[in-house]
């Protein structure tokens, strides 16, 4: 386990958020691939070596909604899209996650991803 991660399990989706928060990348303007990838890139970093669960994952996520503007504006693109998601290239746990999230809001996920 990497350090930086290694107090992950001690601390609450609000600490990690803010941990997290540090490392938000650009979205852009109005480009939904690089919002896409902006909330690609943040499940990744949500996720490396933390032994977080998907649950706790998505309560990190949601958390991190709250306290960036621009990534909320990229989970938001990715819920929005997660019926047709697959074809822009996310990992299979950010794509897990969208769907998760998707599910969450009543908003409709792809079947399988073949």
């Amino acid at each position: 386990m990497h350090k930086e991660f290694e107090t992950y399990r001690k601390k609450n989706p609000v600490e990690i958020a803010i941990e997290l928060n540090t490392q938000m990348p650009g979205i852009g303007i109005w480009n939904i691939e690089k919002r896409i990838m902006a909330f690609d890139s943040m499940v990744e970093a949500a996720t490396a070596d933390t032994g977080l669960t998907y649950d706790e994952v998505v309560r990190t996520l949601y958390s991190l909604m709250n306290i960036n503007k621009d990534f909320d504006k990229a989970a938001q693109t990715a819920i929005s899209h997660a019926s047709s998601i697959y074809p822009l290239g996310v990992s299979e746990t950010t794509y897990h996650i969208i769907q998760m999230m998707a599910e969450e809001a009543g908003m409709p996920a792809a079947s399988v991803r073949g």
